[in-house]
Order: C-alpha cells, then sequence, then structure tokens
C-alpha cells in the first residue's frame, strides 16, 4: 500500500515539475472525470499507482529510455550470428563528401569498432560506386558499434526499400546524449517543412546513378538529396528504422548557427541551396506552390489554388447559443479572405426567440442557408444531412464556438485541400488565452486519440518543432476541418450510427488513410475554439456510458492503427500529450 502511495505521489510531483505542469495536469483531470466518470478517474489513479517512480525531467527521461532500450544492444559486442544469417551481406560505403583524406583516415580508425564488416569509407561518390548502399555521414558525428549492423540487416530484410533512416540525438560540449530525435515514419509534408530525416541515412546505389542525384552527393547536400528522391519516389521506399544509431555533435551544429539549410535552425531566412531543393521538388511534383520561411526558421509552402477557386460550403452545425453563432457566422462572411463560399447552418432544435429572429435575418443573405435537423443530437447526422446538399466542392466544417484570427485561413486550408492525395485538413486551434487546443490528433494518446501539443503556448516550437510545422497526422478535429466533397463520399462521411457524438472525426479521418488519403495538420489557419461550449459536457451518467461506447468502439474497430500511429514515435510517451520521452 505504502509503495503504491510513493508511486502515485512521485508521478505528481513529476507532472508539476514540467513546464506548465499544474495547468496541465488540472486539465487532464477534469478531461478524465468529464470523459470517464468518477470512477474511471479513480481507476487511472489506481493504474498510476502501481507503476514505478516516472523521471522528472528530460535528461533523466533520456537517461532511463537508454537503460530500458539498448541495455541489449551494449551487452552484446559483436553480431556475428546476425551477420551470418545474411544470405547476401551487403557492403555499405559510408560517404564523407566535402571531407580530407586526414578525416576519411580518422572515420576509418572508428569504424573499425563496428560490428558489422562490411562497409567501405570514401570521400566521393566515384570512391563507393561498387557498393550496394551509401551512408551519409558528417566528419563529427558518431556511430554506436551496432550501427551498421543495424542498417545492414534490416536493409537486408527489406531489399526494396529505396531509403532507410533512423532516430539521432545529440552529444554536448561535456560529451553528454542529449536532444533525442524520435522521429515518425516517411512525413512528406514534414519533411517539405524540416528536413527532421536528418544528415544520417542509408540509400541503395542503384537509385542514386542519376546525374541530379550524384551532384546531391558531391556536395554532402543531405537535404536536397532527399527532396530529389521524394519527388520521384512514392512514400513506400522511405523506412523509418526507430533506434538511436547516430550521435550528431552540438559543437558543429553551434559553430553553423545562423544558416538554415532544411534543419529549422537559425536565423529564417531560406538559403539558395534550400529554395532550390524545394523548388526543384515542387516542379518534378507538378504543384504550384511558393516559398518562405517562418519565424521558427521552416519552410513554409503556400500551395496555389486552381484558376478558378473552388466552391466552399461552410457548414455550421447549431442548437441556440446564438451568441456563439453569430461570431463564427460573421467570421466567415466578413472576415474570411474567400470569395467563393456560402454557409449551411445545421439546426437541431433551436428553442429561443433570439435564434428564429437570427436566422430570419439570416435567411435574406443568399451566402447562408438554414437546414433543420430535428431529435436527438447526431453530430455525425447533421454532418452527413448538410454534406448531402452541400453546392460546394470543397467541405468546410466548423463548429459554432470557433472564431476566425487570421482572414487567410480558409485559403491556406482549400490549398492543400485540393492536392492529388489530400485527406482532411485541420486547422490550429487555440484557446481563448492563446495556448493550444488542436494541433493534430495523434493515435493512442490516452488510450485511443488525442490532440498533440495540448495547452501548449501558441509561439512554442513544440517536439522537433513539430507544433509549428504542417506535416501527415492520422486525424484532425471536426472542429475546423476541410476536406474535397467527393472524397467525403468516397469513404461513406461520418459514422451517424456508432459515432453520434464523439470520435466520429478521428474515424472518418482514419477511413481517408485506408483509402490512400493523407491528413494534414497546418499551424498557418488559426482559429478560436471555445471547446464543447455549445454541446456542453459530457456529466451525467447517460452521456458518459454514451462517450465509452464510442469510445470502445473506435479502440476496437481501429486497434490496429491506434497500437502504432506512424506519425508518431513508439518512443514518446501514451500517457501525456507533450511528446515527452516515455519511459
Amino acid at each position: 500500500m505504502w509503495q503504491k502511495l510513493i508511486y502515485l505521489m512521485r508521478y505528481l510531483v513529476g507532472r508539476l515539475k514540467q513546464p506548465r505542469g499544474a495547468i496541465r495536469l488540472l486539465h487532464d483531470c477534469e478531461a478524465l472525470i468529464r470523459t470517464e466518470g468518477v470512477s474511471g478517474f479513480l481507476s487511472e489513479l489506481g493504474s498510476l499507482a502501481q507503476q514505478p517512480q516516472r523521471p522528472v525531467s528530460e535528461g533523466q527521461a533520456y537517461a532511463a529510455w537508454q537503460t530500458q532500450n539498448e541495455s541489449a544492444f551494449r551487452k552484446i559486442e559483436r553480431y556475428e550470428g546476425d551477420v551470418v544469417n545474411l544470405p547476401n551481406p551487403p557492403l555499405i560505403g559510408i560517404l564523407l563528401a566535402g571531407s580530407s583524406e586526414n578525416e576519411k583516415a580518422h572515420w576509418t580508425t572508428r569504424l573499425e569498432r563496428q560490428t558489422y564488416p562490411y562497409w567501405r569509407c570514401g570521400v566521393a561518390f566515384r570512391d563507393l560506386i561498387d557498393c550496394d548502399y551509401i551512408l551519409m555521414l558528417s566528419p563529427d558525428d558518431l556511430l554506436p558499434g551496432y550501427a551498421l549492423q543495424r542498417f545492414a540487416c534490416f536493409a537486408a530484410e527489406y531489399p526494396k526499400t529505396l531509403l532507410l533512416y533512423a532516430d539521432h540525438d545529440h552529444v554536448d560540449l561535456y560529451g553528454t546524449r542529449v536532444k533525442p530525435h524520435f522521429k515518425p515514419r516517411f512525413n512528406r509534408e514534414l519533411l517539405l517543412s524540416q528536413n527532421y530525416i536528418g544528415r544520417c541515412f542509408l540509400v541503395r546505389l542503384a537509385s542514386l546513378r542519376e546525374a541530379k542525384y550524384v551532384d546531391n552527393l558531391s556536395k554532402g547536400d543531405h537535404y536536397g538529396l532527399l527532396l530529389s528522391l521524394a519527388a520521384d519516389e512514392p512514400d513506400e521506399q522511405f523506412a523509418h528504422l526507430p533506434e538511436i544509431l547516430l550521435h550528431q555533435s552540438d559543437q558543429k551544429d553551434n559553430q553553423n548557427k545562423g544558416c538554415q539549410n532544411g534543419h529549422g535552425q537559425g536565423d529564417p531566412v531560406v538559403l539558395p541551396q534550400t529554395m532550390s531543393a524545394l523548388t526543384g521538388y515542387l516542379s518534378r511534383r507538378q504543384v504550384r506552390a511558393d516559398i518562405s520561411t517562418t519565424p521558427h526558421g521552416l519552410n513554409r509552402i503556400h500551395y496555389h489554388l486552381p484558376s478558378k477557386s473552388p466552391h466552399v460550403t461552410v457548414i455550421i452545425p447549431t442548437r441556440d447559443q446564438i451568441p456563439l453563432l453569430r461570431q463564427a457566422v460573421d467570421g466567415v462572411l466578413n472576415r474570411t479572405a474567400y470569395g467563393a463560399l456560402d454557409i449551411l447552418i445545421v439546426d437541431n432544435d433551436s428553442q429561443t426567440d433570439e435564434a428564429f429572429n437570427y436566422f430570419k435575418a439570416l435567411s435574406e443573405n443568399s451566402r447562408v442557408t438554414i437546414l433543420t435537423y430535428p431529435g436527438a443530437f447526431n453530430f455525425s447526422a447533421m454532418i452527413n444531412h448538410a454534406a448531402e446538399r452541400a453546392s460546394g466542392s470543397i467541405l468546410c466544417l466548423l463548429n459554432n464556438d470557433v472564431d476566425v484570427i487570421a482572414s487567410g485561413w480558409l485559403l491556406e486550408m482549400v490549398g492543400r485541400a485540393v492536392q492529388p492525395g489530400a485527406g482532411a485538413v485541420g486547422a490550429r486551434l487555440l484557446y481563448q488565452d492563446k495556448r493550444v487546443q488542436h494541433a493534430g490528433v495523434f493515435l493512442g494518446l490516452k488510450g485511443v486519440a488525442g490532440h498533440g501539443f495540448k495547452y501548449f503556448p501558441r509561439e512554442a516550437p513544440g517536439y522537433m518543432k513539430r507544433l509549428q510545422s504542417a506535416q501527415y497526422v492520422m486525424a484532425v478535429t471536426a472542429a475546423c476541418l476541410v476536406v474535397d466533397k467527393t472524397r467525403f463520399h468516397e469513404v461513406g462521411g461520418f459514422d451517424a450510427s456508432a459515432l453520434k457524438v464523439a470520435f466520429n472525426d478521428v474515424d472518418f479521418c482514419l477511413k481517408l488513410y485506408e483509402a490512400g488519403y493523407r491528413s494534414v495538420y497546418t499551424p498557418y489557419a488559426e482559429l478560436y475554439h471555445l471547446e464543447s461550449v455549445s454541446r456542453g459536457r459530457d456529466l451525467t451518467p447517460e452521456k458518459r456510458a454514451r462517450a465509452q461506447k464510442e469510445r470502445d468502439y473506435l479502440a476496437s474497430k481501429w486497434a490496429h492503427l491506434i497500437v502504432d500511429d506512424p506519425f508518431y514515435s513508439p518512443h514518446l510517451s501514451r500517457i501525456a500529450d507533450d511528446f515527452s520521452i516515455s519511459a
């Protein structure tokens, strides 16, 4: 009993010591009680009391992670068994582009400690043309002794993979391993925002013989090579190995501050090399867009609309709550820089004279239509009802408690929604105090799915600057969601039978994912969201039972995806929503 209490207290102290710890802890408790009830809240406390102490700092968390995840690698100095079992061990050429012969000799001495014996080192591509794979490295970086072994085993198991990248961390000036980069699987939109893959990756040499690739290699242009390959190859050709296989020197990074080479570091300028790589990517993909750099040093792609802007139907479900609805409608009609739109307000049994008078006034506006949907509240059915009657080729789902911040939000979202292969597009939603309410939905958080970076300050970079980066995500909230109408109907719209109120947006996005479409979170469309103000909280026993039933349904239907979100690392916490290390 006392041990359980100690575990619980250590967990609470650890949470309180984190940035915004008290506020985040209180919000998590409130959300848990709202969705699971008091009994669920007490059950969660009991579960936490069964767990040993969680580290209270990032440094402690990463040290604990290393102990838990790398101990087997450290104990086994050589992997002769694995090497022998490889039918055709690949020859790995290690390219130190731009290095001298002295640096090559230094690296060769280092590499002699590798457990994998089939490698060759060179400073130019021509030195390695008889190799099976090329591994790009920078002279100051370090490889753990088993790194080539892990790369080779994966390459041998998946010989059709074009490019393989792994996680990396940094080594500070004191030689301490810090700042692990636990990366997602291949994320094309995130790669356009920043070089999240980094500067150490394995590439099949047979794919690199074209002149444009050789040029990238000879210049040591990691980001340019990645974008060139991504422009020509499908996502399935890129694989991620979720292990730390590179220790990146902070000393070199400190010397290079002020340079922006697609790494999201330094001053917000686009170097010619980065601009050329991005422009070349967009040209080969036949994408019309402009490029700029954000204050966080990230690349922003401004997608162009077709010559004739697609018509957008904005769908707003509501019941009374006229002050909120009036604000939302005003934001769309008068504070949105997008002309080709109309609004469908789906009224679910409003009762007040204020509502009737407002609807009557709106009926005089040719861009607004009032649809009635009587009966029990069923968000999914209301959305489907409106989608069937929408005149626009693009649908924008908008809660009545959402308010426009900047006028370009819809232009940004539609520009992404019309791209080939686009699923749902989600905005960055903020609470009134400008803390983050939504920045993409990640599977497995809080058991099923949760919002990443919730309650973070709006200007915070987030883990690996992902709060500020446009990127693929598995789902986005329907509080502000833009999607092509044809694709909406292709996957059957929202599930009005099993998911009447909650998780219907997650289910919809996962249907898009399995149909081959990729949903996107963009931080460049920002709106305020007063979460669940109009519908109210799920506090009654009946509502809690309904919420639990819908949660269980989603967990069962999408268990194969929830257990392994491709855009979230398996080494990050499923309990917290701040991308903290799971240890």
